[in-house]
């Protein structure tokens, strides 16, 4: 289920949701029946208001119908609605509408103001079909009769018999193979090794300087001795996004939160969002886990030192 049609299916329950970057609906009007929407394709939606406030919050009961319907946390679903709204205000700058199905379009003003077109209703998908589908225990097998079964049984005898025959056959050709290295190969081996290398005289030129001997420089350099105890200072990056107004949107939401966050922009379409954390080397993979599990990213970490 899409962000549009949670909302429509919220809007036809509730006649009322506010989301933040835009302001409030409301639906006044009463809902045709649905064999009437069926059948009327272009019924104009009635009753529609719309009260623009950028600065609205989104209802919280609308983030935890989203969870619902989505099948995921708080904190996930929050983050998913926050980043639809600032994709759909950045489509309505670029003076495209919003387009809700079954409710309108939110289209910008030439005074900047944002307004709404009412559209046409629509049947709602119905509640909890955009949830993951739940694992299953595995159908339990209907009993065999007595013959079928004795059937049955010797039929996985086979099976067991050809797999441990195979096994069988692999582990004598394994075997056959170790022995032949043995007798063959390493006596061959060990004739070759034990050969001795032949003399050769070499008569000095005293025609020469004899050469300087250099004597080796001992290597005087030590081994760093990583302390996995000590702590250390990490970036601990737990955003991403290639929309520089995203980031910056986003940086604002969290140090709204409280989060001590900062942004990194590697190129125009990288841009960062990490915080600074203090850990040993020892307990990076623990807080790595538990930042992932929070912010619903994979985050990872950077040392500062």
């Amino acid at each position: 289920m899409t962000f549009e049609q949670i909302v429509l299916l919220y809007l036809y329950q509730q006649k009322k949701l506010s989301l933040n970057l835009f302001g409030t609906i409301e639906l006044e009007g009463a809902l045709p029946d649905q064999e009437i929407i069926r059948k009327e394709k272009a019924l104009p939606v009635e009753g529609l208001k719309f009260t623009f406030d950028a600065g609205v919050k989104t209802d919280q009961e609308f983030i935890q119908f989203y969870a619902f319907e989505k099948g995921k946390i708080i904190p996930l679903a929050e983050s998913d609605i926050e980043l639809q709204l600032i994709q759909a205000k950045q489509i309505v700058n670029i003076g495209n509408p919003f387009d809700l199905p079954g409710i309108g379009k939110i289209v910008k003003k030439d005074d900047g103001r944002l307004a709404i077109i009412p559209g046409f209703y629509t049947i709602p998908p119905v509640s909890g079909s955009g949830r993951p589908t739940p694992l299953r225990e595995r159908a339990t097998a209907a009993v065999l009769p007595k013959g079928e079964k004795e059937q049955e049984t010797r039929r996985e005898l086979s099976q067991k018999q050809k797999q441990w025959i195979v096994l069988s056959i692999i582990g004598v050709v394994v075997l056959i193979s170790v022995w032949a290295l043995i007798k063959f190969a390493w006596p061959l081996l060990q004739k070759t090794g034990d050969q001795p290398e032949q003399e050769t005289v070499v008569t000095p030129d005293t025609t020469k300087p004899a050469p300087a001997i250099i004597q080796p420089v001992e290597n005087d350099s030590t081994v760093d001795i990583i302390d996995s105890l000590a702590v250390r200072e990490w970036k601990a990056y737990i955003s991403q996004t290639k929309s520089l107004f995203v980031a910056e949107e986003r940086l604002k939401k969290y140090k709204g939160y409280g989060h001590n966050a900062f942004l990194e922009t590697v190129d125009s379409n990288n841009h960062f969002i990490y915080i600074l954390m203090s850990s040993t080397l020892l307990d990076t993979a623990g807080k790595r886990d538990s930042l992932t599990r929070f912010f619903g990213f994979p985050v990872k970490l950077e040392s500062v030192q």
